[in-house]
């Protein structure tokens, strides 16, 4: 049922696409919802980034906060944390 689910979502997509939300920007003290470190910083167990690489990611159908992107990897869904909403 659930894949259904998301295959329905899918095509909803496709077919009505909506607008990206305005994505909330990412402040000094900010902190990831998974992990609670600062958003600005990359996890301590992540690999360094190269020049111009964001160490995070929004959510770009929902509530448009973001997480790390390691974390969200970590997580095993591509939805948000905050919302439940399709990250990509």
């Amino acid at each position: 049922m659930a894949e259904l689910r998301r295959r329905f979502d899918r095509l909803r997509r496709i077919v009505w696409p909506q607008p990206p939300v305005r994505l909330i920007a990412v402040e000094p003290g900010d902190i990831c919802a998974f992990c609670h470190e600062e958003l600005l910083e990359p996890p301590e167990d992540d690999a360094p980034l190269s020049p111009g690489q964001v160490p995070y990611r929004h959510c770009r159908w929902g509530c448009g906060k973001a997480v790390h992107t390691s974390c969200a990897a970590n997580w095993g869904r591509d939805s948000c944390v905050y919302c439940f909403a399709p990250m990509s």
